[in-house]
């Protein structure tokens, strides 16, 4: 097995576990902030979708997103960033927002598209550095405020494979954990 199949089974799996991290919950639960520092699971699951999206699509493939494909208009999200940096009231006010079936769509359409990159990558592509250039667009793309000087810095020398098990597997999981915590207090077992 090489490790872009290695990806593919590890990526299969986190989507299908998303895709069941609403289930059972009414979409209050899902929208509502059960602790006062929690994001809430819609929050998350835009979260995650969009670092997916930009990570891969910026940073690895070096091309437009998911989201150019007008799903701003669909989500009911006319943020273009991935919400890192957001205030407490920025996320309540997106979670509350967002159309719920149209972020669910719009993840499985990232999750496709991020499979169909990593099928046509060789594994010399995975060794390929990003560049500054690419990384700070990126970067503007995704944060705003202080975090883009923190990810043009941090970002700068890392490869595509880096990119890809970091921002599309490890991040995600991450921020399952947090949904499966979520879903706990909600008096509903975690999903993973």
């Amino acid at each position: 097995m090489d490790a872009s199949e290695m990806f593919l089974i590890r990526h299969r799996r986190l989507h299908s576990h998303v895709e069941r991290l609403t289930e059972g919950l009414s979409e209050e639960q899902i929208r509502e902030r059960v602790h006062p520092l929690a994001n809430p699971l819609a929050w998350l699951l835009w979260h995650i979708a969009r670092s997916e999206d930009g990570a891969i699509n910026l940073l690895v493939r070096d091309g437009s997103q998911v989201l150019d494909d007008d799903w701003s208009a669909r989500l009911n999200i006319p943020r273009r960033d991935a919400g890192t940096g957001m205030t407490m009231s920025e996320v309540d006010e997106l979670a509350a927002s967002v159309d719920l079936g149209s972020l669910m769509a719009y993840w499985r359409a990232v999750g496709e598209r991020t499979a169909d990159l990593v099928g046509s990558l060789r594994a010399s592509d995975l060794d390929e550095l990003v560049c500054l250039e690419r990384a700070r667009r990126a970067a503007e793309l995704l944060a705003e405020g202080p975090v883009v000087a923190h990810l043009v810095e941090l970002w700068p020398g890392r490869t595509r494979g880096d990119f890809l098990v970091w921002l599309a597997l490890t991040h995600s999981y991450e921020h399952v954990g947090q949904a499966d915590l979520i879903r706990g207090l909600l008096g509903r077992p975690g999903r993973f």
